[in-house]
């Protein structure tokens, strides 16, 4: 029965897929299953009789690279447990050939070395990009600042003196209302409120950005027909454009509250 047994395990043995090898107490391969041949390049008779020339420690899960008679190495996964092998101990030694395995695994550390390396240089540009965006902002902003300070100082030293000195002059009433007109639009133009207003907004018409201005100022509807010559239905209808235009549409803000803190920025 043992007998029977034993020669059961043999063609089990012979026809895995993995290579086995069957070592004495010597380390001496006793057996080698085709599998075995194969991995090795070697007939069984040359196998059968050899050391084994690895240290062959039982319950132990190594990695050996075994070099062939071809000239290739190739990674082989050894399992060794403890057995008996005709009536004897011995020890089980099994072969697995993973070297396409830890191939695939060194393209994968290079493939993910490989990303992460891409990824680190767009985050660079990226930051360089930013980097340069956030100067040329700043640059914009301080072009912007000098230019309105150009204005406002030209405005102030070459065109209101000569407003001022016509005042002096023999105006008749017209005159008078057209110069007070003109002097209230140049002071619009250089007010912080304004330039603000239309920093922000550059969609605002001329008559939208004179009604928020007199708006903030807490004119009233009426006050503002009358100023501008138009009717109140008028200054409705434009005051509805500036809430639209400011993003006020369909929330619960004060236009004039709106304003007067836009001013103050």
């Amino acid at each position: 029965m043992r007998e029977a047994i034993n020669v059961g395990v043999e063609k089990l043995v012979a026809e895995a897929q993995d290579a086995i090898l069957v070592l004495d107490d010597s380390e001496t391969i006793r057996f080698a299953n085709p599998a075995a041949r194969q991995l090795f390049l070697l007939e069984s008779e040359n196998l059968v009789g050899r050391p084994f020339g690895y240290p062959a420690t039982s319950g132990e899960v190594t990695e050996l690279d075994v070099p062939l008679k071809d000239g290739q190495v190739r990674t082989i996964e050894m399992r060794i447990s403890n057995t008996e092998w005709r009536g004897e101990s011995a020890k089980l030694v099994i072969l697995r050939d993973v070297t396409e395995r830890k191939l695939a695994e060194i393209m994968l550390r290079w493939a993910h070395d490989e990303l992460e390396r891409r990824v680190r240089e767009r985050t660079a540009e990226l930051e360089e990009t930013n980097t340069a965006l956030k100067v040329l902002l700043k640059r914009r902003e301080e072009d912007r600042k000098n230019t309105e300070e150009n204005i406002i100082c030209n405005v102030r030293e070459i065109i209101l003196p000569y407003l001022e000195k016509l005042k002096n002059t023999r105006l008749d009433v017209q005159q008078k209302v057209f110069l007070n007109i003109l002097e209230n639009n140049v002071n619009e133009i250089i007010s912080p409120f304004v330039r603000n207003l239309f920093w922000h907004f550059s969609n605002l018409t001329p008559m939208e950005i004179q009604i928020a201005t007199l708006l903030q100022e807490g004119r009233t509807a009426k006050e503002m027909a009358g100023l501008l010559n138009v009717s109140i239905n008028t200054i409705k209808s434009h005051k509805a454009n500036l809430r639209n235009k400011l993003g006020l549409r369909k929330k619960d803000v004060n236009l004039r509250t709106f304003l007067s803190a836009m001013k103050k920025e």
